[in-house]
């Protein structure tokens, strides 16, 4: 949805919309989240990984894909000032403690990463460690520090 809310009144979207609740992702480590959808996007193709972390070779991400990056995250970061801004409730769904494997309870539903194996679910973690294999890591990361002031 972050790649739309510049063509939509988010606010009047979600008022009009009748939801029945609205839910937002979050992630702490914003150049784990671009490295992460570099190589899904870029090296695997799929959002879904199946590769496992011993078989990725060293890769580098382009400073054009950081820069593009920050554009829609500036926009999650418009949305998010907005529901506070006109007290919309959300629920938050740390990406961060589901791949840690933490239990998180979301309107009555429990989701927990190291519980969907026995479902045979796809999951989205590879367990890739980006710092490791993302030859440019630290640039990645001093970019999203400083156009985000953090």
């Amino acid at each position: 949805m972050a790649a739309d809310l510049d063509y939509v009144n988010l606010v009047k979207l979600i008022k009009d919309g009748k939801f029945d609740s609205i839910i937002v992702t979050k992630r702490s480590n914003l150049t784990d989240l671009c490295v992460s959808l570099y190589y899904a996007e870029q090296i695997t193709g799929n959002y879904h990984y199946n590769v496992k972390p011993n078989l990725i070779l060293p890769f580098s991400v382009p400073k054009e894909f950081v820069d593009g990056f920050l554009v829609p995250y500036q926009w999650y970061c418009t949305a998010i000032q907005k529901l506070n801004d006109f007290k919309i409730p959300y629920t938050v769904f740390d990406y961060d403690q589901y791949r840690a494997g933490k239990v998180q309870i979301v309107n009555n539903v429990e989701f927990c990463l190291d519980k969907e194996s026995k479902y045979g679910i796809d999951t989205v973690s590879a367990g890739i460690n980006y710092s490791l294999v993302c030859t440019n890591y630290n640039e990645i990361d001093s970019i999203i520090k400083h156009e985000n002031n953090h």
